[in-house]
Order: structure tokens, then sequence, then C-alpha cells
């Protein structure tokens, strides 16, 4: 709590965070579905007959077809070495049907989440923190990564365009959209987008 008196203007940012725009793929809404539970092992057969399950370094990726590809890209993690068991999810419903269909192999965890994080809301807080998260920190072990419906160089735009209109929200003064996608390397539609779904949220910005 210290750091928190001492310099409030981060946390107050990454409060505002929570309420800049929600990003959808489709008809779900793109959230980072995170739970992390310890357990004393898994029955690897079991899993198989619902999952592809795959292992390096002593972990296992445990992903079903359905459900691990885009929008969803949900998947579990099983740390052997000291029991770890993660599941993500980049939608609600992925990380639910996930959780159902584990609990259903036997496994005896919670269905529920730890946490979720909107993807607006992860890239405020790289940028404010000045620190790449990385979330699903084993999946680097798996050669066939999956790739994130938005790409880093979409988070990047994302990410630029919301730090050069933060000034605008906070004077509520109206903003040059078609400048501001230009300078941080989005197509104006998705400036417009983002721009009015942050109107939605907090009223008129603009004089």
């Amino acid at each position: 709590m210290a750091s928190v008196y001492k310099d409030p203007i981060p946390y107050m940012m990454l409060a505002s965070g929570m309420e800049f725009p929600i990003t959808v793929s489709g008809t779900h809404k793109l959230r980072q579905m995170v739970a992390v539970d310890e357990i004393a092992g898994i029955d690897t057969a079991k899993l198989k007959e619902t999952f592809s399950v795959q292992w390096n370094a002593n972990i296992y990726r445990i992903s079903h077809e359905d459900w691990s590809g885009p929008p969803h890209f949900a998947s579990a993690y099983f740390n052997e070495s000291n029991g770890e068991f993660s599941r993500y999810s980049l939608t609600e419903e992925g990380f639910r049907e996930l959780s159902r269909m584990l609990i259903a192999s036997g496994l005896h965890i919670d269905g529920k989440e730890d946490y979720s994080v909107g993807m607006s809301m992860l890239v405020t807080m790289q940028e404010i923190l000045k620190k790449k998260i990385i979330l699903k920190e084993y999946e680097s072990l798996f050669p066939e990564k999956q790739t994130n419906p938005l790409s880093q160089k979409d988070l990047d735009g994302i990410n630029g365009f919301m730090k050069l209109l933060l000034p605008y929200i906070n004077s509520g003064t109206q903003p040059d959209l078609e400048i501001l996608a230009r300078q941080a390397g989005i197509e104006p539609e998705t400036a417009h987008s983002l721009y009015q779904q942050i109107k939605n949220k907090f009223g008129k910005t603009g004089k």
C-alpha cells in the first residue's frame, strides 16, 4: 500500500483502464481468463479420451480441438514439478467449457476463474507498468503455438492509440481521430470504434 500512497497516478490509470473499450471477435468478448490450482497429479490416459495431451520439460499441455483455436484459445497446463494446474482462455465460453470437460475427466478443480482481464486493460497495464505481461508462461514450450486473434502489432497499435487518446479524454477535448490513427498505426475505422466505445462508457468527452 505504501507505493499507492507514494505514487497513486499509475494505480488510478489502471483503474480507468477497466473502462476501456471491450475487444470482440465475432460475437465473443475477448478477455484473458485465468485460474491456477494445486493438484496431486493428472490421469493422462483419462484425459486423452477427450483432450490432446502433450508433454515437454515437465509440463503437460491439455487442449481440445474445438476450443484451443480462435477465438477461444482455451488450454490447460500441468507442472508436474510443483503440482500447479493452470487454465487459460481468451473467452468466457471457452473457459467454462474447458473447465467443464476437465472436471468431467476427473480433475478436482473449481470451475471458476481466479481473475479475468480485458484485452484493452492488459494493454493499459503493460503501458503503465512498462512491462510485458505474459500470462501463458508455458505456451512457448510447445512448437505448435497458437496465433492470437490480436497480433502483437494490433496490440501495439491499440496501446499507442490509447496513449495518444488519454490526454483528450482527461481534458474533455475532441481529438482528431484520423491523425491519432495514423500516428498509432491503426485503421481509422478501428480508432472511431474504440473512441465511440469510450464515449459510451464515459459519456460525452469532446467539447
